[in-house]
């Protein structure tokens, strides 16, 4: 895995928040020691935005200023990373493979706040 061959594992993701579009995802996550802390009734960006900000809502300062990772797919709706932005959410999206490979030479220090996933 990206994180292996970066010398890290799960940990590396220290206090980010995991969202997964659905149920499958979440099982892959699981499959890699990341357990996701919310999972959308409704596979749609609209909603897995709603349950980024739920959970980013319940921190200290709340969601602005707040840093996000979306992994997705190449060619995906702007739905997610447009109704993070509106809340002042720094957001970058990158296709599935980069994004990983991308979180896994961060600084677990400097890491986002909320994470959200797809597969």
């Amino acid at each position: 895995s990206a994180l292996r061959s970066h010398g890290r594992d799960a940990r590396a993701f220290g206090r980010a928040r995991v969202v997964a579009i659905g149920p499958g995802t979440a099982a892959a996550l699981e499959e890699h020691g990341v357990v996701a802390d919310a999972i959308p009734s409704e596979y749609r960006g609209e909603a897995a935005a709603e349950s980024a900000l739920k959970i980013l809502e319940g921190l200290p300062g709340g969601p602005s200023g707040r840093r996000a990772l979306i992994a997705r797919a190449e060619v995906a709706r702007d739905a997610l990373p447009e109704a993070l932005r509106a809340r002042g959410i720094h957001v970058e999206a990158l296709p599935t493979a980069e994004a990983v490979e991308r979180y896994a030479e961060l600084d677990p220090r400097t890491t986002a706040a909320a994470l959200h996933l797809t597969c």
